[in-house]
């Protein structure tokens, strides 16, 4: 069971020093931008969605909340005169 531990713990210790290598990492890199370009490039349009939705939602909102204050004041009003 131990040298089993140690085994995973060598092969990982030698992953880690080819993966800080400058060149892996710029080899990394060059795969890596072009995939999460396209990602990014494809959920784009739903982010701009999800951005326009909620800023028509907090609009409705805010309008709701001012809808309700009016008529709260008006009845407010309405009910101090008719005591």
């Amino acid at each position: 069971m131990e040298a089993s531990g140690d085994l995973a713990e060598h092969i990982g210790d030698k992953i880690l020093i080819l993966l800080r290598s400058p060149e892996n990492q710029a080899r990394i890199q060059s795969i890596l931008d072009p995939i999460i370009s396209h990602i990014i490039n494809r959920i784009f349009p739903y982010i701009l969605l999800s951005a326009i939705l909620f800023l028509i939602l907090f609009i409705l909102t805010i309008g709701t909340f001012y809808m309700v204050m009016r008529t709260s004041a008006t009845m407010s009003y309405t009910t101090k005169i008719s005591d």
